[in-house]
């Protein structure tokens, strides 16, 4: 049977209230224990190693604390380095660096290829870098140095159709750039989904990215202009050379506004198109009239080739890419 116990004073029941307790500890001394209500406590976020004492910012203790950053696989060091955090034996956090990016020191010794022909290797040097800047390196990659057997080669082939130039010229005055259409999908005015067919970005309009396209496509052409004026030939299909510009920060999703409309006429003919396009930077000029279907070859022509490689500690893939000619 359980009875209520109270503290009498000359007979009479008295109610008592504690402020503070005092207990002896195992290893000898004392320690006070107070109402909890009594005290401060507050939060704490942590983002970084170290040790946190609760007194130091004036409190009792933490209510909650919140760590970010800290003890992650794959973080950041103080140097903005891609970093690992592991403890070692005595339970002491430790950071490792990690490479961030490839960097292709030396290509390989053959860098010209027939269309078809597979790629050689043989010469190349490829380092993992640190973001902040330098080489990174641990024991199994001095100098940064990754081995030719761990990377990831994906394209071992030269071709042709992959070959991406900035100038195509015949050598006697036409100088032009190729582009092609195609498709990407916007909302138009009346809340309807559309398609649009665009080529790459040849300027700024209205501080819009700025392109030709057509509603219908594909189709792939060389466009310049001579005398202030615009020239298309070698396209390969009927379409129109329509302005357009891109507003990717429309409220509704992406919009492409309507300029001009002008047809071709037959597929890989000379077509003029009147005044050039002020906000066509990216078309050259050239300083020969284009007439009937010139013929034209690429500029420094180079197919990119990718290089890749898993870094040991988390698998992620780093790619760089290093370029080859062909013919």
């Amino acid at each position: 049977m359980s009875k209520n116990i109270t503290i009498q004073e000359g007979g009479t029941a008295k109610q008592m209230t504690v402020e503070k307790l005092r207990t002896n500890l195992v290893g000898g001394g004392s320690c006070l224990w107070v109402p909890e209500d009594t005290v401060t406590l507050g939060r704490k976020t942590i983002t970084e190693n170290g040790t946190f004492v609760a007194a130091d910012d004036g409190l009792y203790g933490y209510a909650r604390v919140t760590v970010r950053g800290v003890g992650r696989a794959n973080g950041t060091d103080r140097d903005g380095d891609d970093a690992s955090t592991t403890t070692d034996s005595g339970g002491a956090l430790v950071t490792k660096k990690l490479p961030s990016r490839l960097v292709v020191d030396t290509p390989p010794t053959l860098t010209a290829y027939a269309d078809g022909a597979l790629i050689d290797f043989s010469g190349m040097v490829v380092r993992a870098c640190l973001r902040s800047g330098g080489v990174w390196s641990d024991q199994a990659h001095p100098n940064g140095v990754i081995p030719l057997n761990e990377l990831i080669l994906p394209v071992t082939q030269a071709d042709m159709a992959s070959v991406h130039s900035d100038l195509w010229t015949d050598g006697a005055g036409i100088n032009a750039i190729m582009l092609s259409y195609t498709q990407r999908w916007f909302i138009d005015y009346n809340d309807r989904e559309k398609s649009v067919y665009v080529s790459e970005q040849v300027g700024v309009r209205n501080g819009k990215p700025a392109m030709y396209g057509c509603a219908v496509g594909p189709t792939q052409f060389f466009i310049t202009r001579y005398n202030n004026c615009i020239y298309t030939f070698g396209s390969t299909a009927d379409r129109e050379l329509a302005g357009y510009y891109f507003d990717a920060a429309a409220e509704r999703g992406n919009y492409y506004k309507f300029r001009m409309t002008t047809f071709s006429t037959g597929t890989g003919q000379v077509k003029e198109y009147g005044s050039a396009d002020e906000w066509a930077t990216a078309v050259p000029n050239s300083t020969v009239k284009p007439t009937g279907t010139p013929s034209l070859t690429p500029v420094s022509a180079g197919q990119e080739v990718p290089v890749q490689w898993e870094r040991p500690e988390d698998g992620k893939t780093l790619e760089t890419a290093f370029e080859i000619s062909v013919s």
